[in-house]
């Protein structure tokens, strides 16, 4: 459920800079408060889930965040590609954003995976168990 709720939180604040970075709107004061706020609870849930883990490692997690990682190291790839094609984005905003939000799952996505592995061993493949 926690875990759930990080992804679903994390998801909600990643569309933020995008759609910023995309607009040529001013940025209203709002959302820039609803980014702030996500933040906050994100950091938060990422405190709880380490405080919370389990001790030990569970088999099998090596594997999942290994899958991630190599999932997330496409970003890079299609964002150096937006940059080569020329696409009119505010960089500044678009980079700031998703840095400190890729920092933050690579800081806690050992936490995730072990929480979710102790609440949801049932539902994963074979292979992750």
């Amino acid at each position: 459920m926690r875990v759930m709720l990080f992804c679903t939180v994390f998801a909600v604040s990643l569309i933020i800079p995008i759609v910023v970075s995309l607009t040529n709107l001013p940025l209203f004061g709002f959302i820039g408060y609803i980014d702030a706020l996500l933040a906050i609870i994100l950091l938060v849930l990422s405190i709880i889930f380490h405080i919370n883990r389990p001790n030990k490692r569970k088999k099998g997690s090596r594997r999942i965040i290994a899958n991630i990682y190599k999932a997330l190291l496409t970003v890079p790839v299609i964002l150096a590609g937006l940059f080569l094609l020329g696409l009119r984005l505010k960089w500044d905003v678009l980079l700031l954003g998703l840095a400190w939000r890729f920092w933050l799952l690579a800081s806690v996505l050992d936490d995730l995976v072990q929480t979710y592995k102790k609440t949801n061993s049932r539902n994963l493949p074979q292979e992750y168990k």
